[in-house]
């Protein structure tokens, strides 16, 4: 299995950016990794040009993603013991806690159209696999495929029906496929040597130009 490190994405030196990008917004939310033991996440002002104040949390904090509407933010923290989903309003306070398993769970997407369910990865049953919860925490399940194999980076269409996301095969690379997840018809996108995973971008929906961002280092990053 996967250890919660590699399941959550950490690179030293790297900058991952993850969430959902909403238009005409500029605000984002991304997570720097700077050679420390920790990352935390952070808000960078587009209009301002530099990173605001925002609550540091214990342990590993990445994969902020914005609700539609702008309001709320949902990340991975381990400041708890095990890293699990938690949501917090647009500052990051008052963050509550999601998901309750005995695996990492990471990498939430909003569903664009509704904002009421969220899709994530977790590897609570062995290796990295999708789930869909209410944006509450409750009704969590998986989102079952027909085959084995590593699940992540799930990416929501506009039209919140359709669901990117990459998937390696036990006999193949990481390919991008394409689920209808109403009736979990599944399509395939790539077929390569290459590693291919959607696009993430984590800026705020709505008129405030902000990022939050997560880093390595205790302090957010001048970018």
């Amino acid at each position: 299995m996967d250890q919660p490190e590699a399941l959550l994405g950490e690179r030293e030196g790297d900058l991952a950016v993850s969430g959902d990008l909403v238009q005409p917004s500029q605000t984002f939310s991304f997570a720097p990794y700077r050679n420390i033991v920790s990352p935390q996440l952070c808000m960078y002002s587009v209009d301002a040009g530099k990173v605001l104040t925002f609550p540091s949390f214990r342990g590993t904090n990445a994969s902020p993603a914005w609700s539609p509407d702008g309001t709320r933010l949902m990340f991975s923290s381990s400041m708890l013991g095990n890293p699990e989903l938690f949501v917090s309003d647009s500052s990051g306070g008052s963050p509550k806690r999601l998901t309750f398993s005995n695996g990492a769970s990471t990498s939430p997407a909003w569903n664009p159209k509704t904002g009421n369910s969220v899709v994530f990865v977790s590897d609570r049953g062995g290796i990295p696999k999708l789930y869909q919860m209410n944006a509450d925490g409750t009704n969590s399940g998986e989102l079952d495929v027909p085959d084995k194999g590593y699940l992540i980076d799930p990416a929501w269409a506009p039209n919140g029906q359709l669901l990117a996301f990459s998937w390696r095969r036990p006999e193949g690379n990481y390919d991008i496929y394409i689920m209808d997840v109403a009736t979990r018809q599944i399509v395939e996108i790539t077929r390569d040597s290459g590693r291919n995973e959607p696009e993430h971008r984590a800026q705020r929906p709505g008129p405030a130009r902000h990022a939050a961002c997560g880093s390595f280092d205790r302090r957010c990053p001048i970018l």
